[in-house]
């Protein structure tokens, strides 16, 4: 594969490259673009040798897309509009005609339910920009209280009565804990899994000083089934357990849309755990902006 500066890939070779692909026609996409014919045909060449592939086959006065050139085009071909959408975004936020809202979602969600719903939700917004950020759940809590996110995806139990005093919240689906277990774990090949069951593991926690929720969260969880979870290990916040149930370090808590599992690590849903997910802002957030969407959800 060649070399690419991808900097001098301009945007106006994307123009005509795309042009030309709809037109099939050098001379048809130069007058769709009030340039010349040569120009077309230049410019194709020109982005042909800096990407070191062949995008048309000539054929008389039509061309036709190789397959490279294929899958440039249907990679490409939303670029344009992409663009010029967010410079008329950018252009009705400056006008006072759109507002941008920021969600902050936790980092170890997967492509969960709540996803499918933020695409079609952020579609259908007219006079709303939305945007993601994805943090771990203790900076996303961080940046909600410094005003730099405007709401977040959280869980429910995430709620305490001090939260409660601060935020409004709307429940946006059921949703459950779950276990994570490593296949070393004699419980990996069960078929459920209750948390009492869990008494003789060892669980991998996020260290009071990250984020002080969750170890208070699991010693309550245990409590509730009669015994006290033997910590084997702290990390920093959620993005190291993955590496830590895959080296077989215990075993993790956490949401059951959490993206940790794969061949080696065994999700159980744990239905007698109730955990909804909640879209969470601020009591002195501004409400009109955030009304729109809360309605939409």
């Amino acid at each position: 594969m060649k070399s690419i500066n991808f900097l001098n890939i301009r945007l106006n070779q994307i123009q005509i490259f795309l042009k030309t692909a709809e037109c099939k026609n050098f001379s048809t996409a130069a007058d769709a673009l009030h340039i010349t014919q040569p120009m077309v045909s230049k410019t194709i060449q020109a982005l042909e040798n800096e990407l070191g592939l062949i995008l048309f086959i000539r054929d008389n006065k039509r061309v036709k897309l190789t397959p490279a050139g294929k899958e440039l085009y249907e990679n490409w071909k939303n670029i344009l509009q992409y663009f010029e959408s967010s410079i008329a975004d950018a252009n009705a936020i400056q006008e006072g005609k759109k507002d941008r809202i920021v969600i902050g979602i936790p980092c170890l969600t997967g492509d969960s339910r709540i996803l499918k719903k933020l695409r079609p939700l952020r579609d259908s917004q007219t006079r709303l920009t939305l945007s993601f950020e994805t943090h771990t759940v203790s900076e996303l809590w961080r940046l909600l209280k410094d005003d730099q996110l405007d709401a977040i995806i959280s869980s429910e139990h995430l709620l305490d009565e001090s939260r409660k005093k601060l935020y409004q919240w709307k429940r946006l689906e059921e949703n459950y804990m779950a276990v994570f277990i490593p296949r070393s774990s004699p419980l990996y090949d069960r078929e459920q899994i209750a948390f009492g069951d869990l008494r003789s593991e060892n669980f991998i926690s996020i260290s009071a000083e990250s984020d002080q929720q969750y170890e208070k969260f699991l010693l309550g969880m245990a409590a509730t089934a009669g015994f006290l979870p033997r910590i084997s290990c702290y990390v920093p916040n959620e993005l190291s357990f993955r590496v830590n149930l895959m080296m077989g370090n215990g075993i993790v808590v956490a949401d059951s849309h959490a993206d940790l599992e794969n061949e080696v690590i065994k999700k159980f849903v744990l239905k007698d755990r109730r955990n909804d997910t909640v879209l969470v802002w601020k009591n002195s957030a501004g409400s009109d902006r955030l009304r729109k969407l809360i309605d939409a959800f």
